[in-house]
């Protein structure tokens, strides 16, 4: 916060060296002559780098000409408003800048102060100068910056109207570097040389293009016909639309393509068609009545190819034919005189006729039409055959192996039982088991029958399993699980179950185990059984056996009781005995226990050294409390819902009668209303709804005794030292007597101390002939009650100073160090 030295950091955004840029942060000069100010922007953090909080502070700006030490040539203080850090002032606002300040030339330093902080650390420098403030300061001079008007090296020049230059300041004439005016002879209008008797017209600047295109365009066109010479290609070109170029004498391109077209006839001459979008075709040639396409390229499949474009789309798709890279002879085949029928396939008679043939007649097929002979294989003996017939196909092999090899996807449905490997079937579900459905088909029903492959679980009834083998839950028509008639293994292995029809066996590892033997006396994995049992024992194992001790350990069924260490249990749960304790533990050394002695007291102890804790309540309930149920009069303490107030009072019912209350900020209130009690508050300080009147006034005294309290009777002030007495030695007040004991004696057979809310509502503190102490109130609804401390002490208590024996002293307060009301000793 403000107001610690050097805890504050200022950190200008951009350097100061800004200031003549005009606008983005750190100063500026306002624009104006005058009111001269510099404009500056800054942000503020405290040591922690942390920005300080919002609000207005004193900041104190001043400019030196060192950058430490030294004194201010000017300085303000301005108080600013500070946002999220941030502030902004124009300097000179408060006290005008003087006019010695020489930015252009002197270096000046900024220093900044926020509040009683010194000044931030290091300074920061004005190191450009503001050319709007040099502007001011020669607004009116005949010189700027040592410069004058006029035509001379070095002088100003004068702009006239409209901000025109004088002609006669520039210098024009026929020289290399004078300007031209416009009515200089040797100027003519474009496209007017017919005057010329050059026999060559140079366009351009002399030099040798580079990196660039010369363009000769046809002015006001969209897409301009132009002449380009093309640096990188070092040709020129020609385009309709401005967009596609062809070189000049060499290929065309069609004028669908936004070419110039193919403006001949001639059958012997040679064509090249090329564009940038197409693979080129060279060497395309008409001879010997042939058309020729010759290879465009060295590379491999850069053959003669033709290309026929589609309709749609402008032709950007095409089929095309194309020669393979080497061939023994020159081969042409002819086309057929008309066109075949449907289903027919254009064949070759091996003589270059092409011709159209029906599949099974001429093309060498099997005799019947319904079969199809695949391609002869060298290394089988014969063909491979599909057949068809109704719902099914069958698949031949003639060669030696007797195998088939099928590509994927295939739906096949055979009764000849075939072998395949690795075949995947289309619509089966992740982790279905594959059955034999209905027909004899390949089946799946992955919702009742299911494998779960990343956990190995097997599901039944589920597709979700959640352990090895996981069944539905069974029904009134079938069991979820069910072990038929069977013999005992010869071999078995621990954890093997069977059964004999009858009852149901487990192999324990060396023995089967009968699971299901409904004798009385038959008890799995043990050997010794009683003979007969006490109605209410509680059977439990020896390590051997299954045992009793209806004595110590009974449940009575009847009134639903259960009785440890009796028969005869007097509730729900009964520890009977001098050694009765029920414990709830945690572990084998963290534990609680609660106990009876031979009086009935109840104790309840815990393991731990350090803490002892009994918790009442879940955290749920809106009312948590313990209720001292005593003979003629009920007391309760618990936390109160309804305010969350820990209290302590009268009856069985929480926020009726409370004489003591804790609220959830630590007061303690010492009554059973808030507004009439005394009042300990969280911070230790005592006080009282109680308030004492105050008169004043009087004419005054011209004599009072030493130690006299003056007062007023109504009319004059007053004194009464016998009663009313002031000890200023030991500075003591005696009500009573003139001579006070203690800070405050009240002395007499009528000594009472009274504190009065209004004239009906007071207490008093009074003493008797033996010096016993009585505290009385008027209050008749809530009772009397007392608030010590004034909530800012640490331990608020009360001290009884013992005189017996042992001269004992005991306590009662609250303990600041931890919140909580004790009573002890000492």
């Amino acid at each position: 916060m403000l107001g610690e030295k050097n805890k504050i950091r200022v950190l200008i955004s951009m350097t100061i060296l800004l200031l003549a840029s005009g606008a983005f942060f750190g100063i500026d000069l306002v624009k104006g002559q005058t009111n001269k100010t510099l404009d500056i922007s800054a942000y503020i953090l405290n040591q922690e780098n942390k920005e300080i909080p919002n609000g207005k502070y004193k900041i104190r700006f001043a400019i030196y000409n060192t950058v430490e030490g030294g004194v201010a040539l000017w300085q303000e203080t301005q108080e600013l408003e500070l946002v999220n850090g941030i502030f902004n002032a124009y300097l000179g606002d408060v006290k005008p800048l003087p006019e010695s300040l020489n930015f252009n030339n002197g270096e000046y330093y900024l220093g900044i102060k926020i509040g009683d902080d010194d000044e931030a650390s290091p300074r920061k420098k004005i190191g450009y100068v503001p050319l709007a403030w040099n502007a001011h300061n020669a607004g009116n001079a005949e010189q700027l910056q040592g410069a004058s008007l006029g035509t001379k090296k070095g002088d100003i020049l004068k702009l006239g109207k409209k901000g025109k230059i004088d002609l006669k300041r520039l210098p024009t004439g026929t020289g290399s570097k004078k300007l031209i005016l416009g009515n200089d002879s040797r100027l003519h209008n474009q496209n007017t040389d017919t005057g010329t008797d050059s026999i060559i017209f140079n366009i351009g600047d002399g030099t040798a293009l580079a990196g660039g295109n010369f363009d000769i365009t046809v002015s006001n066109a969209t897409n301009k016909p132009t002449i380009r010479f093309n640096y990188l290609a070092q040709k020129w070109q020609y385009s309709n639309d401005g967009i596609i170029f062809t070189d000049i004498g060499g290929s065309m391109t069609a004028t669908s393509q936004g070419g110039t077209g193919i403006d001949t006839s001639s059958s012997t001459g040679m064509l090249s068609i090329s564009d940038g979008s197409w693979s080129v075709i060279s060497n395309m040639n008409l001879s010997s009545n042939a058309l020729s396409v010759g290879p465009y390229g060295t590379n491999t499949g850069e053959t003669g190819e033709m290309r026929f474009l589609e309709l749609a789309s402008n032709g950007t798709n095409y089929v095309g034919l194309k020669s393979p890279d080497d061939i023994s002879a020159n081969q042409v085949w002819t086309l057929p005189s008309s066109d075949g029928n449907a289903s027919q396939v254009l064949t070759t008679d091996g003589s270059g006729q092409l011709q159209w043939l029906t599949a099974g007649a001429g093309l060498g097929a099997p005799i019947a039409s319904q079969y199809v002979t695949l391609a002869t294989d060298t290394g089988l003996d014969s063909e491979r055959v599909l057949t068809g017939t109704a719902n099914q196909i069958t698949i031949t092999d003639g060669g030696a192996n007797g195998n088939v090899t099928l590509s994927t996807p295939q739906d096949i449905a055979t009764t000849s039982s075939p072998t395949f490997s690795g075949i995947t079937l289309s619509g089966l579900t992740a982790g279905s088991a594959i059955f034999t459905g209905a027909g004899g088909s390949i089946s799946q029903d992955n919702t009742n029958f299911f494998w779960d492959d990343t956990n190995n679980r097997l599901g039944i009834g589920t597709n979700s399993p959640t352990a090895y083998l996981d069944l539905s839950a069974s029904t009134t028509s079938q069991a979820s699980l069910r072990f038929r008639s069977g013999i005992v293994p010869t071999t078995p292995n621990a954890g093997d179950i069977y059964s004999d029809g009858t009852n149901v066996y487990f192999y324990n590892g060396s023995s089967w185990d009968d699971l299901t033997n409904t004798g009385v006396s038959t008890f799995i994995g043990l050997s010794d059984t009683p003979a007969s049992y006490t109605s209410g024992s509680i059977l439990f194992t020896s390590g051997a056996a299954v045992t009793q001790d209806n004595s110590n350990f009974f449940w009575d069924d009847t009134n639903n009781r259960l009785g440890i260490g009796t028969a005869t249990p007097s509730d729900m749960l009964d520890i009977y005995g001098t050694s009765n304790a029920l414990r709830l533990s945690y572990d084998a050394t963290n534990y609680g226990t609660l106990s009876v002695n031979s009086s009935g007291e109840m104790s309840f102890s815990t393991s731990s050294v350090t803490d002892s804790a009994l918790v009442l309540g879940t955290g749920l309930a809106e009312d948590t409390l313990i209720i001292y149920d005593g003979n003629a009069q009920d007391y309760h303490i618990g936390l109160d819902d309804t305010d969350d107030s820990f209290k302590i009072g009268l009856g069985s019912a929480l926020g009726t009668t409370d004489y003591l209350t804790i609220d959830s900020s630590g007061n303690v209130t010492l009554s059973s209303l808030s507004t009439d009690g005394v009042v300990i508050t969280a911070s230790g300080v005592l006080s009282s709804e109680a308030q004492l009147a105050v008169a004043r006034g009087g004419t005054g005294s011209s004599a009072f005794t030493a130690g006299s309290v003056v007062f007023s009777n109504g009319t004059i002030l007053t004194q009464d030292n016998s009663n009313f007495f002031w000890d200023d030695t030991n500075n003591r007040l005696g009500l009573g007597t003139a001579t006070p004991s203690d800070m405050l004696d009240i002395f007499g057979t009528s000594n009472a101390l009274r504190l009065s809310y209004d004239a009906l509502n007071y207490a008093t503190l009074t003493s008797d002939s033996s010096g016993a102490l009585s505290v009385n109130s008027t209050s008749t609804g809530s009772g009397s009650r007392m608030t010590i401390g004034s909530g800012i002490a640490e331990d608020t208590l009360i001290i009884f100073d013992g005189e017996d024996v042992s001269g004992q002293n005991y306590h009662i307060g609250l303990d600041d160090t931890d919140d909580s009301f004790k009573i002890g000793l000492g």
